[in-house]
């Protein structure tokens, strides 16, 4: 019997280590550039699964695949047709490529490990062809990049709600979206009560964490004179969070006031640990096609809100996010609609935010065809954060770049986004 137990023990610790050598870990990632060609280089301790594909008409390149480990932060140098990385998740590992242009893949192979280097994934990528490149974006003159309010309501009224996720229940038409959490920002006795927007009266400032993007070791894109993202979004975000605070309306809190490097969890659990009401993380791009210009702004994904969730599950920061109950009574079913119900209810105020932010700022300045977009940045997935990612120009383009070094430039950004979230605010509450 005794022999039996110690057998079975045995077996045990056999599981464990096989268990845990089973993870790989991700050892390093190498961007390489050829004539006509950029290679990136993933490589791991021992054979990973992994899947490569273009994704968001082919400006970026995801590798994604199982569980692996990652001892140490990993940031590849940008180089080639990779102007920007970023690991969004390990578990599953999802890394993230975005490229200077519309590219395709020339070919994919694995390399066994030898001669000291792990199991290597290897991608080779290329532009695409001359015909499948994207146009220059059209005159600011053209139409409104937002489609305008319906025509039975009048123009300056409460705007349109933006209309809810596709796998969510529609809301009646006479609701107005809840808030999270009880309203930090609903309007006081003396709010304004005509139907015509006016300039709106807080009861309580509204607290907003704006991120400068990069930072320290990470100079983010770099533009066609030398400048670096990280320089330019720092300088942008000192002015816009001086704009914001003089409304009286919204307190400000910035990731970081200088040039140093934060990680982009921190970024995040500085919005939530502040319990902020808004966050908006601030970049500049950077491509080839030194044409085009203007601003974009993102929100996150469904598929990403969707993978947030799933890794908050079990955590123990979940207990800020779902009800009490659904604790005590450790219900995993009603902790997961819970969260579930939070994670989708943030994803449609941080859509209903980037309408109004682009709603307000293409009549101040220069934006982009199709200037609201949807990715999985890391920076965009606090579940009960509503929060947008904002390029504020493209540093490739001569134009772009004298505006966001003008303080006169950026005001007018600050301008629309402080009226952007009045919108925002009183919509949520109204």
């Amino acid at each position: 019997m005794i022999g039996l137990r110690i057998a079975a023990a045995a077996f045990l610790v056999l599981i464990v280590t096989v268990a845990q050598a089973a993870t790989p870990e991700l050892r390093g990632i190498r961007i390489g550039v050829h004539e006509d060609y950029t290679r990136v280089v993933v490589e791991f301790s021992q054979e990973a699964a992994t899947k490569v594909d273009l994704r968001d008409a082919y400006n970026r390149l995801w590798i994604t695949g199982e569980e692996v480990t990652m001892p140490d932060e990993i940031i590849p140098t940008p180089r080639g047709l990779v102007k920007a990385t970023q690991i969004t998740s390990i578990n599953p590992l999802i890394f993230v490529l975005d490229l200077v242009q519309e590219s395709r893949i020339l070919k994919t192979f694995t390399i066994a490990p030898r001669e000291g280097y792990g199991f290597r994934l290897v991608v080779d990528i290329a532009p695409a062809v001359e015909d499948q490149k994207t146009s220059s974006p059209a005159p600011v003159s053209l139409p409104a990049v937002v489609p305008p309010p319906p025509p039975l309501l009048p123009a300056k009224t409460a705007p349109p709600v933006v209309p809810p996720l596709s796998s969510a229940p529609a809301a009646s038409s006479d609701a107005g979206p809840t808030p999270l959490r009880p309203p930090r920002f609903a309007p006081g006795p003396s709010a304004p009560q005509s139907p015509a927007w006016q300039e709106p009266v807080w009861q309580e400032r509204v607290l907003v964490v704006i991120d400068a993007g990069h930072g320290g070791r990470d100079p983010g894109a770099q533009g066609f004179d030398g400048s670096q993202e990280k320089d330019i979004v720092l300088a942008a975000t000192k002015i816009i969070s001086e704009v914001m605070t003089a409304s009286g309306r919204y307190e400000v809190v910035l990731t970081r006031e200088s040039d140093r490097y934060i990680g982009l969890r921190e970024r995040v659990e500085k919005a939530r640990s502040a319990d902020a009401d808004i966050f908006i993380s601030l970049h500049a791009d950077s491509l080839h096609d030194n044409s085009i210009y203007g601003v974009h702004v993102y929100t996150l994904t469904d598929e990403a809100g969707d993978e947030e969730a799933q890794q908050l599950l079990g955590q123990e920061d979940t207990q800020n996010v779902m009800a009490d109950e659904a604790l005590e009574n450790n219900d995993p079913m009603l902790a997961w609609i819970l969260l579930d119900l939070t994670q989708r209810a943030t994803m449609h105020d941080s859509r209903r935010l980037a309408y109004h932010i682009v709603r307000q700022l293409q009549e101040r300045v220069p934006m982009t065809r199709n200037a609201h977009r949807h990715a999985g940045f890391m920076v965009l997935r606090a579940v009960d954060v509503p929060s947008v990612l904002i390029e504020l120009g493209f540093l490739s383009n001569p134009r772009d770049v004298r505006a966001l070094n003008d303080p006169a430039y950026i005001s007018r950004i600050a301008q629309g986004l402080v009226q952007a979230l009045d919108q925002y605010v009183q919509e949520t509450n109204g």
